[in-house]
């Protein structure tokens, strides 16, 4: 069962063999005709609902049967399959205790199956604001909430909230169109109409980001032993066997996995289509709701600083540049992280969100744009020294009275590095390691480095204190199509195994363009392999990627591993390669671009353009640059003149005789 434990794997091993050997255990599909039933509680979690329907809907794409949904088992049906808790698996002693971060049980006995984990609906904070036009008004119940806790602001920290409740006004229809109009009760089983309001019936219709489907997770897993696997958003990315007669397994596994966090972070989770946000479920990937609550992981010192109430009455909070407070970059302003009155404000927010919210942690992540403030206090001092010295003073004092919570805070930009200053952190302290060029970690001298880093900030947080942040926005491009895909599954791979054990998972930024995945053509199997691997560490990636040309490509699965491993090595060798000059490189890049494409191209005859592998093939190849294009901008690089040879030459001169030097203004 790829992807998931051995312990899974071994004990679904030749399940469809014992039907072939006559074995005399009970079918759950006989000669494509349903045997058993899916079995739900009457009240149950949203991700209950969806699990009991993916099974549904895959195994009859698989077998051609379509197994009832329903809340109370049936007399005379062969097989029972209980998808998430209920009172019968109350009965038969099997519950969710102990599974966290959508670790999942599997369960059979004589005439049963039990896949469930642990389930559960998300509701936002109030005042939650249902659209950016409610934001004022919640923001305004906010303040009068806070009002005793500071003399002044805070920015609502959830303002953007909505952007995580995946609730299309056509939802019905979607369901409808996908999983049947005759399961109306499973997935809006109240009846609701949809409405932007999420609390005016208490619940609504779609579903949350945050919403947990340990049940789901074990749903998928039983179908990946069947062979079924999803290895990019939609119905091409799929890959399903046609097996007409299942047997019922044998198992008692409960699978947990490697990392508690793993979460894309999605610009616009709502705008996205629903293929594209199934696609992370079918993975394992999960959100960082668990670990971190409603208050996100990036720049979250601007809740505490950013209110414009906040920048009027304390501009001695912010940096001074050029003896100017800056309360206005970027709308938020700039904080002084010297200021011991700042310090006190994040106290009091962090004691207000713990007490009154009940939230497992705040930022202290500042703002994107960091410059070193110039007062008296912090002239002298690095980066890290200011960024780390404030946030673990802030997190001491909240340790007192709050000892179970976290403070996070990036090891970003100027900052990356672990300060000389701080022997060690204290322990409601954690670091996010951010934007590390996961790439290029194949590269041994860019894994020294990298991992020096680690093991830095590994001896002054507390076990478990660190979470990672990559940006793999590679194919972001605005809209453009994409020249040369960022292929690198086995740094993805190698990172990930590296980090088992001594980080809680990883929060990571894709590229996306108008809620949409940017190019999943060229992204899906690094993001494939990431989920993968985020669930068990210890997988062999050479298996990993054998089983995905194979599967994915059939009798192109030569030619497509050649061309993916050939433009993976070259990705890295063309950003690693700084000695070459500026002509050379470009071309080099270019050959790259063009021999990718080619390879692509001739697959694609191969395997023929109307069958399922050449549709695999094309899709990509309609993300990237044509062919064509690729060659006449190479011919156009070969043939043009060196890009340096009029360029200007500056020569730097010792000032210290009092004469100014020359100043020179770059063009166009």
């Amino acid at each position: 069962m790829r992807g998931w434990p051995a312990g899974l794997l071994l004990l679904f091993a030749g399940m469809c063999a014992w039907v072939d050997a006559g074995w005399s255990a009970p079918l759950i599909v006989k000669d494509g005709q349903a045997q058993a039933q899916i079995v739900i509680a009457p009240e149950r979690p949203r991700m209950v609902s969806l699990a009991a329907l993916e099974l549904q809907d895959y195994l009859e794409k698989v077998s051609g049967a379509r197994l009832p949904i329903v809340t109370e088992p049936a007399a005379g049906v062969p097989v029972s399959i209980y998808v998430g808790q209920s009172a019968h698996t109350d009965k038969l002693g099997i519950n969710a205790e102990g599974l966290q971060y959508g670790a999942f049980r599997m369960v059979s006995g004589p005439d049963w199956l039990v896949l469930l984990g642990n389930d559960f609906d998300y509701n936002p904070p109030k005042p939650y604001p249902a659209a950016s036009s409610a934001i004022p008004a919640a923001q305004e119940e906010f303040d009068k909430l806070t009002a005793k806790y500071t003399d002044s602001a805070w920015e609502l920290p959830w303002r953007s909230a909505f952007k995580a409740w995946w609730n299309p006004r056509d939802f019905d229809k979607i369901m409808g169109d996908r999983y049947g109009t005759n399961n109306l009760a499973v997935w809006n089983p109240k009846g609701l109409t949809w409405s932007r309001d999420y609390y005016a019936e208490g619940v609504g219709t779609g579903f949350w980001k945050h919403d947990e489907g340990g049940s789901l997770n074990a749903v998928y897993a039983f179908l990946r032993s069947l062979g079924v696997e999803w290895y990019m958003p939609g119905d091409l990315g799929e890959v399903i066997p046609e097996i007409k007669t299942i047997a019922l397994p044998e198992v008692n596994e409960t699978s947990k996995p490697d990392f508690a966090m793993r979460s894309w972070f999605w610009y616009n989770y709502a705008a996205f289509p629903f293929d594209h946000t199934i696609w992370a479920r079918r993975l394992g990937m999960n959100n960082s709701y668990e670990v971190l609550g409603d208050i996100g992981h990036a720049h979250g010192l601007v809740n505490i600083h950013g209110h414009k109430a906040m920048r009027e009455k304390h501009p001695e909070y912010y940096a001074l540049y050029g003896g100017v407070r800056d309360t206005e970059h970027r709308g938020h302003g700039t904080a002084c992280h010297s200021s011991a009155e700042l310090e006190q404000e994040c106290v009091n927010f962090g004691r207000f969100m713990f007490d009154h919210y009940n939230e497992p942690h705040i930022s202290l992540f500042p703002s994107d744009g960091f410059k070193i403030c110039g007062c008296e206090k912090c002239q002298g001092k690095t980066a890290s020294e200011l960024v780390w010295g404030f946030v673990d003073r802030i997190a001491r004092e909240l340790y007192k009275t709050h000892p179970d919570r976290i403070v996070s805070c990036g090891a970003y930009t100027s900052y990356v590095k672990p300060p000389d200053s701080i022997e060690k952190f204290t322990p409601n302290m954690m670091v996010v390691i951010c934007n590390r060029g996961r790439a290029l970690l194949d590269d041994p001298v860019k894994w020294e480095e990298y991992w020096s880093e680690i093991e830095g900030w590994s001896k002054k947080v507390a076990p478990g204190r660190l979470m990672r942040g990559d940006n793999n926005r590679f194919t972001l491009n605005d809209g453009r199509p994409v020249k040369f895909p960022a292929l690198h599954p086995h740094a993805m791979a190698k990172d990930i195994a590296a980090l088992k054990g001594i980080c809680l998972g990883e929060y990571s930024e894709e590229s996306q363009h108008k809620g949409r995945w940017k190019a999943p053509g060229c992204d899906h199997l690094n993001l494939y392999v990431q989920s993968r691997f985020l669930w068990d560490a210890d997988q062999d990636i050479e298996t990993i990627l054998n089983e995905y040309f194979t599967e994915f490509y059939g009798p192109v699965a030569a030619e497509m591993k050649a061309a993916f491993t050939t433009a993976e090595l070259d990705f890295n060798r063309l950003r690693l390669d700084t000695g070459t000059d500026l002509k050379e490189a470009r071309i080099n890049s270019m050959k790259a671009s063009v021999a990718f494409s080619e390879g692509l191209h001739q697959a694609l005859v191969k395997a023929g353009p109307d069958t399922v592998y050449g549709q695999r093939i094309q899709f990509i190849l309609d993300e990237i640059v044509p062919l064509a294009d690729l060659k006449s901008e190479l011919e156009t690089a070969i043939n043009a003149p060196d890009p340096r040879q009029d360029a200007p030459v500056v020569v730097g001169r010792d000032a210290a005789g009092g004469k100014s030097p020359e100043t020179y203004a770059m063009k166009d």
